[in-house]
């Protein structure tokens, strides 16, 4: 603990092949997500008094930078279009409309879309999905069969590797596989995915260094008194007074979004809060109105409830997110204060029931509160309703 009674990281310029930041002593980039005890953990992080905490990261930026060093028309129309990509790639992969698309078919054309980049095998996948093999096989056969151009990138890389040695980012910036051309497989073998993924995690290491720059010249420009405080990868966290939330907030979104331009739109989002766990907000446009309306995106509803607008929260659960979601329930259940407010549940099945019987005791006793509750399968009866704008967490 220094003598600001706060603890401080050390970031290492250096330490890691990729290129990105390193944190230790203690390490502040391995704070779990997912999970209820890393939920409470990162409560831990606190603003200063009368400052609040901005958080932007980017979306998808490891298979964006895939659609742009492999120029797959396919990848780079779906997200030029602003399609969900693992709902575009499962519709592709399985030949049937994105709207026949089931929550069972994202998530595994999800963990096609980044395990691909990682190097993953037919038996690798078929562990992590928990499926055959033989439906493993198929699934990253119709995934080079939908992204050719992939398949065409990961081969040169390889070749390219061996050749020289090496592979590099956008940038130039080299990665060294001396173990390229090993006559041992498994090494050889290592090396090869390497000379795939460093390209892709290098770039993207490159990218937010660069918009951290542009961040910094920014704020000293325009006499802004926020701090960068914490980079997690492809995050940002930002400490600034609570009168300057908003404006950093889309100081970060436009300069991590112009930091590169590639054949694909960078996305970043921009969320605020007290505490590390409890950021807001993304934006949905009610058609009828036009209002834009607050919805609660990786956030505690403690947080964003405080807002005295009229606020839609909608929330997204699947299995690998249950604890996250049964701590939000908690905190829903634990307002008793007069609300005006929608809740709109998007829930995968019945994963979270508590945070349904908290959305709905909720409403009943509160009658500015209306609590609607959605199956995650039939996203469609959401999307119609509202024009989404930046879409909450489809995870």
């Amino acid at each position: 603990v220094a003598e600001d009674g706060r603890i401080h990281t050390h970031f290492n310029q250096t330490d890691t092949r990729t290129g990105r930041l390193s944190s230790t002593e203690p390490n502040l980039q391995n704070i779990p997500v997912r999970t209820e005890l890393g939920s409470r953990l990162r409560a831990f992080f606190k603003a200063q008094p009368d400052c609040e905490l901005v958080d932007a990261d980017y979306s998808q930026i490891e298979l964006r930078i895939m659609a742009h060093l492999s120029g797959d028309p396919h990848m780079i129309e779906a997200f030029q279009s602003g399609a969900d990509i693992h709902a575009a790639t499962a519709a592709k992969i399985y030949g049937i409309p994105v709207e026949e698309v089931t929550s069972d078919m994202r998530r595994k054309a999800k963990t096609a879309n980044f395990g691909i980049i990682y190097g993953i095998s037919v038996f690798g996948l078929a562990e992590r999905l928990g499926i055959p093999r033989s439906e493993s096989k198929e699934l990253i056969d119709g995934y080079f069969s939908t992204y050719p151009r992939i398949k065409e990138y990961m081969e040169e890389s390889i070749k390219v590797a061996k050749e020289k040695g090496y592979v590099e980012t956008i940038f130039k910036r080299k990665r060294f596989l001396p173990d390229i051309n090993s006559h041992n497989a498994v090494v050889r073998g290592y090396a090869e995915r390497n000379a795939v993924n460093a390209p892709i995690q290098g770039t993207a290491a490159d990218i937010i260094k660069l918009a951290m720059v542009r961040i910094d010249r920014r704020f000293e420009e325009e006499g802004i008194k926020a701090k960068m405080i914490l980079q997690v990868h492809d995050e940002l966290i930002v400490e600034c007074p609570e009168e300057e939330k908003e404006a950093v907030a889309r100081l970060l979104t436009e300069e991590m979004e112009g930091a590169v331009h590639l054949s694909v739109p960078l996305t970043a989002e921009a969320h605020w809060g007290m505490v590390l766990c409890r950021f807001g907000i993304a934006y949905v446009e009610d058609p009828e109105t036009g209002r834009r309306l607050p919805t609660c995106n990786r956030v505690r509803f403690g947080s964003i409830l405080e807002d005295e607008d009229y606020l839609q929260a909608i929330t997204w659960a699947d299995g690998e997110a249950k604890a996250v979601y049964q701590a939000e329930a908690e905190a829903i259940a634990a307002i008793d204060r007069p609300l005006d407010l929608q809740i709109v549940v998007a829930l995968s099945c019945t994963m979270c029931p508590e945070l349904v019987t908290a959305a709905q005791r909720i409403a009943a006793e509160n009658p500015g509160v209306t609590a609607e509750v959605y199956d995650l399968n039939h996203f469609a009866a959401l999307r119609d309703r509202y024009k989404v704008m930046s879409v909450p967490c489809l995870v």
